[in-house]
């Protein structure tokens, strides 16, 4: 077996319930500002593209600012009837590009982007995630939150039209289930 060959088994295994493809990823630009301590809260999770640590329903995100100025992601899910919860933190990595954070949920993986495309901070937020294995794989991350546990249709639809915008498939996009949720 050629070393291709095992990258790509490798890398085929790694992807299983991920959103890849190939090339580089899509000139997706985050939007210009971003207010944090107006971002912070809960986020209820409307749409995503399929990925390996979201399997279950009623899945919710809270950010609170830390002691060290960085912000706490909470994230929670039920799967299977059981709640199941990550921590991470997030930072803004480069103060001329606020709405570009970068997050991670162990002290051990490396940081990813976390793309603030679009947010009216009460209403809606649309998020946009990309790495690339040297321009020739790339695995995508998108999010559609909102305050409440439903968001008009019109919006959603309006949001997957910015990242349509941008060269992004939002085919991808699978609506996540908030039904009998607690609070």
């Amino acid at each position: 077996m050629g070393p291709q060959l095992i990258i790509f088994a490798c890398l085929l295994a790694v992807t299983a319930a991920q959103v890849t493809g190939f090339g580089a990823c899509p000139p997706v630009v985050s939007q210009s500002k971003l207010n944090a301590s107006q971002y912070l809260g809960d986020w209820y999770e409307i749409f995503v593209f399929p990925n390996t640590f979201e399997a279950g329903k009623c899945i919710r995100a809270r950010y609170s600012l830390k002691d060290n100025g960085r912000i706490r992601v909470f994230n929670r899910q039920i799967e299977n009837g059981v709640e199941k919860q990550a921590i991470g933190e997030a930072f803004i990595s480069d103060p001329s590009k606020p709405a570009q954070l970068s997050v991670r949920f162990t002290e051990s993986s490396p940081y990813a982007p976390y793309w603030v495309v679009d947010t009216d901070y009460k209403t809606y937020s649309l998020i946009y995630s990309c790495q690339s294995i040297l321009g020739l794989a790339r695995f995508e991350f998108a999010w559609i939150l909102s305050r409440n546990m439903t968001l008009r249709a019109s919006i959603a639809d309006g949001l997957k039209g910015k990242l349509t915008a941008f060269g992004v498939d939002v085919r991808h996009f699978v609506q996540t289930d908030q039904s009998g949720c607690p609070p």
